[in-house]
């Protein structure tokens, strides 16, 4: 996403396969080589599931990501991954935080889970974001089914320029 002069990924995966027994990516090669990325300003992670929180994709970006924003309890993953802590910063439900002029992120809910193995389900918190620029806003759903908080977010946050829902 580049939105009002910022570059962000949202739950990148660079990888032909998330899990070893897994399926292949269901939409063919990915679109740009990690070599072909700019600096990126913000690295959105919406869950911890393998095919949005993907441990090879994150140590070989986080060199040239400023700020990676994840749910809480997912930072002890990114930090697994090589990121360091300073670049982490996790978010609950409808917290905000306003990492440059102008420009806000706003963690919400959604209709999801967590989890990477079979004992740690919900151990940590899953969510969508609304992305607020000075000239735009996106919103974001990760992985969800439909429920109402997107009409509560629809009515915090909206009316949104662009929204990507699963």
């Amino acid at each position: 996403i580049n939105i009002d002069g910022k570059i962000i990924l949202t739950d990148p995966v660079y990888e032909n396969k998330t899990v070893f027994m897994g399926p292949s990516r269901y939409n063919g090669d990915v679109p740009l080589f990690i070599e072909e990325l700019p600096e990126i300003d913000l690295v959105l992670i919406t869950h911890n599931h393998y095919d949005h929180l993907n441990k090879a994709t994150i140590e070989k970006i986080h060199h040239k990501v400023k700020v990676f924003y994840a749910p809480l309890m997912v930072g002890a993953d990114l930090e697994s991954f090589g990121v360091p802590r300073e670049k982490i910063v996790e978010l609950d439900w409808w917290e905000e935080i306003i990492p440059f002029e102008n420009f806000l992120i706003a963690f919400a809910p959604t209709q999801h889970f967590s989890g990477r193995g079979l004992f740690d389900r919900d151990e940590t918190l899953w969510g969508s974001y609304v992305i607020k620029g000075l000239h735009h806003k996106i919103y974001f759903s990760g992985d969800s089914g439909y429920f109402e908080g997107f009409k509560l977010i629809g009515e915090k946050y909206g009316p949104f320029d662009y929204t990507m829902m699963e």
